[in-house]
């Protein structure tokens, strides 16, 4: 774990902005136990001392311009008027600052044992944090030394990051404390960016997989012609996709909150399809033609694995923009009914086991592709006359493995026995 401790100037510099991409990235490591935050009561008082004083300027100009735009506007009747309130307003940012030092994984450096005569020294023989134009910085000289007694007590090591040049002199020279003069420099340190990186990917995948974004993957994938027959003669009757998984292999971030990202999209599909059965369909060599054809129904699952590599941009908030058009992912999920594909399970039969017989005509003559559904003739019909046979009394015969027979054939049958 990595002890990092920022000074207070850090947080003036990024403008108290604890939701900004630095600051979000900065605190997705701390949860994940990346990075132990360390701080004191020093630097906590000194950031809600200057951040009293940005609140209530702000609050003051903010509500000056009300004011002053009421004014001109409140005949019309449409302009709802009301100040900020100054307490309020600092109550609210001083809360979310406790909440981010307070977190599990962040530590407190207590200042009641830390060496006084350490500070005493630096400041009347002038030397660091102090200055002959610069006598007063107690603040900092506490800093430093609670700074160097963790890292007695703990022996490791500590980032620190500051823009000050006199807490930097201090300490420039201590092995344990590696100093960085902005939150982006401490970002872009292979180390560190490692990290990050790997920070990037779970809020990707946080993001990615939130209802209203895999809703985007799905309609995309629902609205596109996906389905290839592959190898097989299969004509397929319907598909339906049961399932999106999306796993974000990996991102990297190449400049300020520009981010690349490889997505693996994990598809699963129903298939319903129905092929001929050729051991038990009649094939005239002659006309290269089907004279009996029989059916079988089932269905099938398969499985597509995509690779995908977006762009996005992260957001104050924490999500993302996505740069890219993502309707290419429905060229990339076109799949093939092959055994690649085939999620291995058992096939289920739609129809039970049960086949059914279709007898054709002179114009359908199976000619090197399938006939469409809707140009099949009648799916039963009597092995006697050709006679269209419902469904229901062909099903019957089938379960009884007797011959499918229409009326009047099976009434010739009745009285004959034979045909």
């Amino acid at each position: 774990m990595i002890n990092v401790y920022l000074d207070s100037n850090i947080y003036i510099q990024e403008k108290y902005g604890l939701n900004n991409s630095y600051f979000l990235l900065l605190n997705q490591l701390i949860q994940t136990n990346e990075i132990r935050l360390l701080y004191s009561n020093v630097t906590k008082g000194e950031v809600f001392y200057h951040l009293r004083d940005s609140v209530e300027s702000a609050v003051t100009a903010y509500n000056k311009a009300q004011s002053e735009f009421y004014k001109a506007y409140a005949h019309y009747g449409r302009f709802d008027y009301s100040k900020l309130k100054t307490e309020t307003e600092i109550s609210i940012l001083e809360n979310e600052f406790n909440k981010f030092w307070e977190q599990e994984n962040s530590l407190e450096l207590l200042l009641n044992n830390i060496d006084i005569n350490n500070i005493l020294l630096a400041h009347f023989n002038i030397e660091y944090p102090f200055e002959k134009k610069k006598r007063n910085e107690f603040k900092d000289a506490f800093m430093i030394e609670a700074i160097k007694l963790f890292i007695r007590e703990h022996n490791e090591q500590v980032y620190l990051i500051t823009q000050d040049n006199g807490v930097i002199q201090a300490v420039k020279d201590e092995p344990n404390i590696k100093i960085f003069e902005s939150l982006e420099k401490f970002s872009r340190t292979d180390e560190i960016k490692a990290l990050y990186d790997n920070s990037y990917v779970e809020l990707l995948n946080r993001y990615i997989n939130s209802e209203d974004i895999k809703k985007t993957f799905l309609h995309v994938l629902e609205n596109s012609e996906l389905i290839r027959i592959g190898e097989f003669d299969y004509e397929v009757e319907s598909f339906d996709i049961d399932g999106l998984s999306i796993v974000v292999d990996f991102a990297t971030c190449n400049n300020q909150d520009n981010i690349q990202a490889n997505l693996m999209l994990i598809i699963d599909y129903s298939i319903e399809a129905s092929y001929i059965d050729i051991e038990n369909s009649i094939y005239d060599p002659e006309d290269k033609c089907f004279i009996y054809k029989k059916y079988i129904y089932l269905s099938e699952k398969h499985k597509k694995n995509i690779s995908v590599d977006l762009d996005f941009i992260l957001k104050h908030d924490g999500t993302f923009n996505i740069q890219n058009d993502i309707g290419s992912v429905k060229d990339l999920s076109v799949i093939e009914l092959d055994d690649e594909s085939l999620v291995d399970e058992p096939i289920i039969d739609m129809d039970e086991g049960l086949e059914y017989a279709e007898v054709l005509g002179d114009d359908y003559c199976y000619q090197g592709s399938f006939l469409e559904n809707d140009d099949r003739i009648d799916q039963y019909s009597c092995e006697n006359c050709s006679s269209p046979v419902d469904e229901t009394t062909a099903k019957l015969a089938l379960n009884k493995q007797e011959r499918i027979l229409c009326d009047a054939c099976l009434s010739n049958y009745n009285s004959d026995d034979e045909l």
